[in-house]
């Protein structure tokens, strides 16, 4: 039997087969029944017709409908189709369909965010299950939003079956809640699986199944009209977009993306409103249509517009603040449900320089800038190449842009490749397919369109300042002013000017670092929520600092801490002692802190193993070689000691008090010099609330790999791995962290390290998110396959 001529690049196939799959991957009640006219809208293939009978023949009572729904379903027997392309009539299908989605016969869960794994706690508790029943299913998704999902160019959710003008790939599933492990230390979650019901059409699916295997060439092809190979190859895959909406976005952020499209009607999206949601809601103001829809009435619409105009009007609310994204913060979608990201597994991220989609399995961005390059010098453009690297060696303009690539850091690459050809330019933004470009006129643009280019390409986040720039700035200002030609007193008012800056940014340095320094010595790093497991957010360890330091243990007498923040600079030199102090208090009643054996991780409590698990305690300092805990201790003294030799102080009192008694410039002298002597001894030690970023790797012939860590300043620290402590948990080395290099682990030389996170309204919305799910007791593997609604 010949195999059928079947174009996967066919747009009437291609939503015929969206159809299919949204028919086959829903959640059905028992006995349900398709629709009548999917008789009329479906026309079988010789081959559908001779199923047909058999199907009919085979399950008792069979509608027509269900039969054909089936067999729709199937697509394929053999190497033949089972229905007509040209005679089975889309909008027809569709409609049938619809009213059963927006009536919530037919059923798709809410994936996205945290309110499917919320229902199930509401509904079922803490207990697991590998899968609910068709009955305890419908109970769950009643409690939430019916779900999204598109294929091709076709969407179904809420407001029905809808076709939009961008073709994507977000397949539905019937993917239940998450559910995490019971070993404390596996931070892998498993799904419950959804049930469908017990259905006609199900009964005649399953009917067809045992008998003739689909011809696999022709298979590959069906698998194709959902995922088309021009963009399943991409390593920079666009299919994670929806995802980086949900899950990446909090519902707040959501409106204001779709309040800037509806402005501006990017994509006729008024006029889809006007059309699902009625003529009068479209006439209303922007911000007043985006208040009246639903968390997914609203995502479904926000499908309705081209993936350009999303990011283009994403990018530019975050360059304006409306939706704000910190300086070293990432978004990445949380816990998606089968995000389809193509052959190299591409992720939808976001960050303060834009939106952009890089493979989550290998390091593309040197390739990609390279074919970025060779794309914009094609052709006689060549010649130019050729030229620009004319003092470059190698045979030809691409053994020498190798040569230069291999050599030069990628922002001098872009400035003189792309910045300076403005032709070479345009075309980049063009193949950079999706952002906020525009052609820059100040230097600051032209820094950041390069910072812009080379983020879009994969490469990461640079460092932010370091967090002692400010200060040694001002000391060196104040040192300037103060040591001048002309006498102090007739420069009182610009060293007071100088030296409020300084002893400002002094004390917001000092509190900084008291956070920093209490988490990390007497924090837990590794509790029972796994979303806080070495983890740093300011907010927390605020609390912490402010709990720890109120706390009457080990305070000396007339030490008064500020609950509401507003200490002093001798109180907060003061701090340091008093937190060695408390240290050391802590240190004395180990056992008080003992972690619990069924909180520490089975690898090290269950089996002899290669890797280590040093948290023993809920107290870090606890779990610190002894010459670390020391050293550290130390330090912290003679910082506080360091200070108060340089009457810091006292100095900052006379100088920013009106005061007859100025400081000298020798005192003032003194006064900085001691203050930048604390903070070297302070980063000897790692105590800065610094935030490293990945800065380069480098792997020797016995596989041991040496990864370098930046902050602001340019000081680097180096990890080497495999290390005995992979399995701990600490944060992968392209998370922004902090790493306080002189609090090494007891049974290794390694310091502890925490992911830093940026504290906003993306962060808050999720901060409990699986909070409770330590508590599951259930160690199946639930991923199985999906089977078929039908």
């Amino acid at each position: 039997m010949a195999s059928v001529s079947l174009d996967p690049t066919d747009p009437t196939l291609q939503r015929l087969n969206a159809l299919r799959l949204m028919m086959m991957h829903c959640l059905l009640e028992d006995q349900y029944s398709f629709p009548a006219a999917l008789d009329q809208a479906i026309t079988l293939s010789e081959t559908g017709k001779e199923w047909y009978d058999r199907i009919t023949a085979e399950v008792p009572g069979l509608s027509a409908s269900d039969a054909k729904a089936a067999l729709f379903a199937e697509i394929v027997i053999g190497k033949e189709l089972t229905f007509s392309i040209e005679g089975t009539d889309f909008e027809l299908l569709r409609q049938a369909i619809a009213e059963d989605v927006k009536n919530r016969r037919i059923r798709y869960p809410w994936v996205f965010g945290r309110d499917l794994d919320d229902a199930y706690l509401r509904v079922y508790g803490n207990e697991p299950r590998s899968f609910l029943s068709n009955e305890e299913s419908v109970a769950l998704l009643n409690g939430v939003p019916q779900g999204v999902f598109q294929i091709a160019d076709v969407t179904v959710g809420p407001l029905g079956i809808l076709v939009v003008p961008e073709y994507r790939c977000l397949l539905p599933t019937t993917c239940g809640p998450a559910i995490e492990c019971l070993d404390p230390g596996c931070s892998g979650v498993h799904h419950s699986r959804l049930s469908t019901g017990s259905t006609p059409s199900g009964k005649a699916y399953q009917a067809i199944l045992p008998d003739f295997p689909v011809d696999i060439a022709l298979g590959r092809l069906v698998a194709d009209l959902a995922r088309p190979d021009d963009e399943f190859f991409r390593t920079d895959n666009r299919w994670g977009l929806p995802w980086l909406l949900t899950n990446g976005m909090s519902e707040a952020e959501r409106v204001v993306l779709f309040t800037a499209l509806v402005k501006e009607n990017r994509d006729g999206i008024r006029e889809f409103v006007g059309r699902h949601l009625g003529a009068e809601l479209a006439r209303r103001p922007a911000r007043e249509i985006a208040d009246a829809v639903a968390g997914a009435e609203l995502f479904q619409l926000l499908l309705a517009v081209s993936d350009t105009s999303l990011v283009l009007k994403l990018e530019e609310a975050i360059s304006d603040g409306r939706i704000v994204v910190g300086r070293t913060e990432v978004r990445r979608p949380i816990r998606p449900k089968h995000e389809d990201g193509g052959a190299f597994r591409a992720e939808a991220q976001a960050s303060r320089l834009g939106v952009r989609f890089s493979s989550s399995q290998r390091l593309t961005a040197p390739v990609a800038l390279k074919h970025l390059i060779t794309s914009l010098y094609t052709g006689e453009a060549r010649e130019d190449l050729d030229w620009r690297l004319r003092t470059v060696p190698g045979n030809d303009a691409i053994a020498r842009l190798d040569h230069f690539l291999q050599r030069t850091a990628p922002r001098e690459v872009v400035s003189r490749l792309i910045l300076d050809n403005r032709s070479a330019l345009l075309s980049a933004f063009s193949s950079l397919r999706y952002g906020k470009f525009q052609v820059p006129r100040t230097p600051q643009e032209e820094s950041e369109l390069i910072d812009r280019i080379l983020w879009k390409l994969g490469y990461p986040l640079d460092a932010p300042e370091s967090t002692d720039a400010a200060v040694r700035k001002y000391a060196r200002q104040m040192l300037q002013v103060s040591e001048g030609r002309t006498p102090p007193d007739s420069r009182v008012d610009e060293i007071r000017s100088a030296g409020t800056n300084l002893f400002a940014a002094l004390e917001d340095l000092l509190g900084g670092t008291l956070r920093f320094v209490c988490w990390v010595l007497l924090g837990d790093p590794y509790p029972d929520e796994h979303h806080r497991r070495f983890v740093f957010r300011r907010a927390w360890a605020e609390k912490f600092l402010t709990e720890t330091m109120t706390a009457p243990e080990g305070l000396p007498d007339r030490f008064v801490y500020d609950a509401e923040g507003r200490n002093s600079l001798g109180v907060l030199i003061k701090s340091f002692r008093v937190l060695a102090t408390k240290c050391e208090l802590v240190l004395e009643k180990p056992d008080a802190f003992l972690r619990s054996p069924d909180r520490v991780p089975f690898f090290s409590a269950r089996a002899s193993s290669i890797y280590i698990f040093p948290f023993l305690h809920s107290r870090l300092i606890l779990d610190l070689s002894d010459d670390s805990r020391q050293v550290l201790l130390t330090a912290l003294r003679d910082f506080a000691a360091t200070l108060e030799n340089g009457r810091v102080v006292d100095v900052r009192n006379r100088v920013v008090h009106p005061a007859d008694d100025f400081p000298s410039a020798a005192e003032i002298t003194a006064a900085c010099a001691m203050i930048e002597r604390g903070l070297d001894l302070l980063t000897e030690h790692g105590l800065l609330p610094a935030i490293y970023m990945w800065a380069g790797e480098s792997t020797d012939s016995f596989r041991r790999k040496v990864t370098r860590m930046t902050d602001g300043a340019a000081r680097s620290v180096e990890l080497v791995s495999p290390s005995e402590l992979d399995e701990c948990g600490m944060p992968n080395y392209d998370r922004p962290q902090m790493i306080p290099i002189g609090a090494r682990l007891a049974q290794t030389g390694e310091p502890i390290r925490l992911r830093f996170e940026e504290e906003t309204e993306f962060t808050a919305l999720w901060e409990d998110y699986l909070a409770y799910a330590w508590r599951a007791r259930d160690l199946q593997e639930l991923a199985q396959p999906e089977p078929a609604s039908l």
